[in-house]
C-alpha cells in the first residue's frame, strides 16, 4: 500500500477534485455525498461508488437547562413542525436518511421500528395545527397566533410566542457546521430556521465552525439550540452517556442538553447491569422511546455511508454497515493494488 493515497476527511469539493484528478485513490469520508458529488463520482469511468448503511445520527440538540428548551412541549412542538421526510427527499434528494429514533435503522436488531417524532407522516397544515395545539394546551399564548394559509410557503407566521409564566422567547441562535464542512446540515439548518419561524419561534440558523461549535456546547450552558452529528458504533450503550443525568456535559459528560429523567435513568442503569440480550434490547427499546417523546434531541437523519475509490483498487469485501470507512486501518490494509 504504500504507493496508495488517501485522503483522510477534509472538505468534500477539494476531495471530489482531488479524486477525479487522479491525485488520491480512495477517501475515508464518515458523511454523506450530495446527489451532485455523486453525480461527478459516476461520471468519472475510473471511479467506483458504493453505498452502505450508516449508523451514525445527525440531531438537533435543545438546551433543557434554560428556557425555552426547558419546556418538553416547546420542544415537542418544534419536533412536531420539522418535517423530516420532505427536507430528505426534496431538498437534500434523497442524499440520507429520515430518522425518529436515537439508533439507525440499519443497526436492525437495537433500533426500535415503533418509535417515531411528534407528527411523522402529517401534512404541514396538520403539523403547524398540532403544533400550536401543544402549546396553547400547555398555556404558551402568541402576541398573534400562525396560521396555515393553504400552501408549504404560505403561513402567516406567528408572533410573540411567550411561554405558560409569562416569559416572551427571545431571538435563538440554531448553530450548525456551515456548508464548507457540511452543506447538509448547514441546508437542514435553514428549514429548520424557516419551520420554527413559521411557529413564531424567533430561530436565526447560524453556521458556526465545527470546533466552535464543540466549544460552544461541551461544557458551557449558555447556547440554546445546536446541530451536530454523532459516529456511532453498533451496540447502543451510547444512549445513557447521551442522556444519564449523571453525564452532563457541564460536568465532563456527554448529555450536552443537560436532560433529567429519573425514568430514563433507572432504565439506563438496568441496561448497563442487564447480562441477557434480549432483556437488553427491550430496556433499550424503552429508552429509545422516552427519547423520542422527551425530545432532549431532535434526531434528524442517518447517513447512507458511500466510499469512493479508484477501479484499480480492490477490496476484500465491499459490503460493511457504516461503509468501508467504518472498518478501519485493518480493512484498509487488505486492500490491494491491481492494474
Amino acid at each position: 500500500m504504500s504507493d496508495m493515497l488517501f485522503n483522510v476527511y477534509g472538505s468534500q469539493d477539494a476531495a471530489a477534485l482531488a479524486l477525479i484528478n487522479g491525485d488520491i485513490d480512495y477517501w475515508l469520508n464518515p458523511l454523506s455525498l450530495s446527489r451532485g458529488l455523486q453525480g461527478q463520482f459516476l461520471a468519472a469511468d475510473d471511479l467506483n461508488i458504493v453505498a452502505n448503511a450508516g449508523t451514525g445520527m445527525f440531531y438537533m440538540a435543545f438546551n433543557t437547562r434554560r428556557f425555552p428548551g426547558n419546556s418538553v412541549d416547546f420542544r415537542r412542538a418544534a419536533d412536531c413542525m420539522i418535517d423530516k421526510e420532505f427536507v430528505a427527499e426534496n431538498v437534500l434528494a434523497g442524499a440520507v436518511i429520515p430518522m425518529d429514533s436515537t439508533v439507525a435503522p440499519g443497526n436492525a436488531f437495537w433500533s426500535n421500528p415503533d418509535v417515531s417524532s411528534t407528527c411523522k407522516g402529517m401534512s404541514q397544515e396538520d403539523r403547524l395545527n398540532t403544533a400550536v395545539q401543544i402549546l396553547k394546551d400547555a398555556g404558551w399564548t402568541w402576541e398573534k397566533e400562525p396560521a396555515f394559509l393553504g400552501g408549504r410557503d404560505d403561513v402567516d407566521a406567528g408572533v410573540g410566542l411567550t411561554g405558560p409564566d409569562g416569559t416572551k422567547v427571545q431571538p435563538i441562535d440554531l448553530i450548525a457546521p456551515g456548508p464548507g464542512y457540511d452543506p447538509m446540515r448547514a441546508t437542514y439548518s435553514l428549514w429548520i430556521q424557516n419551520f420554527l419561524n413559521d411557529l413564531g419561534v424567533p430561530v436565526t440558523a447560524n453556521p458556526t465552525g465545527f470546533t466552535t461549535i464543540v466549544d460552544q456546547v461541551f461544557g458551557p450552558t449558555e447556547w440554546d439550540m445546536y446541530i451536530l452529528g454523532w459516529g456511532l458504533g453498533t451496540f447502543p450503550d451510547y444512549l445513557g452517556a447521551f442522556f444519564h443525568s449523571a453525564n452532563d456535559s457541564a460536568e465532563g459528560g456527554f448529555n450536552t442538553p443537560g436532560y433529567s429523567n429519573p425514568e430514563f435513568d433507572a432504565l439506563s442503569d438496568a441496561f448497563d447491569a442487564a447480562t441477557d440480550i434480549n432483556e437488553a434490547r427491550d430496556l433499550n427499546f424503552q429508552m429509545q422511546e422516552i427519547i423520542a417523546r422527551d425530545a432532549p434531541y431532535v434526531v434528524l437523519f442517518t447517513n447512507v455511508q458511500y466510499d469512493v475509490f479508484r477501479n484499480t483498487l480492490e477490496f476484500p469485501f465491499t459490503e460493511f454497515l457504516q461503509g468501508i470507512t467504518d472498518g478501519g486501518s485493518g480493512l484498509r490494509a487488505l486492500v490491494k493494488k491491481v492494474q
